[in-house]
């Protein structure tokens, strides 16, 4: 005897084809929204990395700093002549402390004591060119009793040097070896000493002052 063939009511076929839609729509939409998020997400990422790498880029190696040699007087010239003089100022001279000013400028500040000095009488005894902290550069003293001359230039930064390549930092034994004429201990006791008449007969003196056993300053003087 057969069985009889189990029916399945119109109604209950529509409702699971109708769930099975919405089963596979709903997966879909799931998947959908997850490729979504997930491009949304390496988009993201992406852009970070670039923005980084970007920041790298712009970050800059440190520099390596030079030591100072000291302050320079800007159109000066850096060549010490001894018995002459320092860059374009050559002694004997008539230069004054207005010519002097005219030229390179107001001095910086320096701790020590204000610049211009300045005498009774208004007369400017010297002009003291050098870095704001540091007692290195340019010196130039004035004869206040013979008109308020140039006198003597004097140089304390190791920029300034002979041709011979004599400056701050310089031994006796090394000026001695440039300039043989130069007086230098145990004769001298505190500096190496070139003295002499010009071609004209005006009698000029440069001294390598001496400290620690180094030149630490230079002096071009008209002793006329």
């Amino acid at each position: 005897m057969l069985g009889r063939r189990r029916t399945v009511a119109p109604a209950l076929v529509v409702a699971l084809l109708l769930s099975g839609a919405v089963t596979a729509q709903t997966s879909w939409a799931h998947g959908s929204r997850a490729q979504a998020d997930s491009a949304a997400h390496h988009k993201h990422k992406a852009r970070k990395k670039k923005h980084k790498a970007k920041k790298r880029k712009k970050k800059k190696k440190p520099v390596a700093k030079t030591p100072s040699t000291g302050y320079t007087l800007k159109g000066l010239g850096l060549t010490v002549t001894p018995q002459s003089g320092v860059g374009s100022i050559t002694l004997p001279s008539t230069l004054t402390p207005t010519q002097i000013l005219a030229d390179f400028g107001q001095p910086p500040k320096t701790v020590a004591e204000p610049d211009p000095v300045t005498l009774v009488g208004g007369k400017t005894a010297s002009l003291s060119y050098t870095a704001p902290t540091v007692a290195q550069g340019v010196f130039f003293t004035f004869d206040t009793v013979n008109g308020d001359i140039l006198n003597q230039v004097s140089v304390t930064s190791p920029a300034y040097r002979t041709s011979s390549g004599i400056g701050v930092g310089s031994t006796p034994a090394q000026v001695r070896a440039a300039y043989p004429s130069a007086q230098c201990p145990p004769a001298e006791t505190d500096q190496c000493l070139i003295s002499g008449n010009d071609a004209n007969g005006n009698v000029i003196q440069t001294s390598f002052d001496l400290f620690g056993g180094k030149v630490d300053q230079i002096d071009i003087t008209d002793s006329d």
